[in-house]
């Protein structure tokens, strides 16, 4: 009993532990964390950008929602306009983004159109990079 006791004490106080398993010649690492936070999220969002704006998608505005349930992390996001070039890879490269995050072993990455991106929704720092580039 005393050893069950202390070894979840120890569990406790790690904050991620790692496992590994081969999948098709690749060695993939399942990371379990025991506290993922929403800035964690936002500053994987924030390495993200839409290659015809100079701002990264957070702070443009691009980001209406992000769920994070234990290890998993569901973003809802739109792009500039419908016809957006990068509306193919956009998401998959943020997916990618978010799965490299400690503890987050699953990423949904929904683009949603409504409501429509406007200009208005531009975060204050995406209007400071903006502004500086003018």
């Amino acid at each position: 009993m005393e050893q069950d006791s202390q070894l979840q004490k120890l569990s406790a106080s790690l904050s991620f532990v790692y496992t590994s398993t081969i999948a098709s010649g690749f060695c993939h690492k399942r990371r379990l964390a025991l506290s993922l936070s929403e800035e964690q999220v936002i500053e994987a969002l924030r390495d993200c950008y839409d290659p015809e704006i100079p701002v990264n998608v957070y702070d443009l505005g691009l980001v209406y929602d992000i769920d994070i349930d234990e290890d998993k992390v569901s973003v809802d996001m739109t792009l500039t306009a419908p016809g957006c070039p990068v509306a193919g890879t956009l998401g998959p490269e943020i997916q990618m983004r978010l799965l490299s995050v400690e503890g987050v072993n699953d990423a949904e990455v929904n683009i949603v159109w409504d409501p429509p991106w406007t200009p208005d929704m531009l975060r204050p720092e995406g209007r400071e990079l903006l502004a500086g580039l003018m």
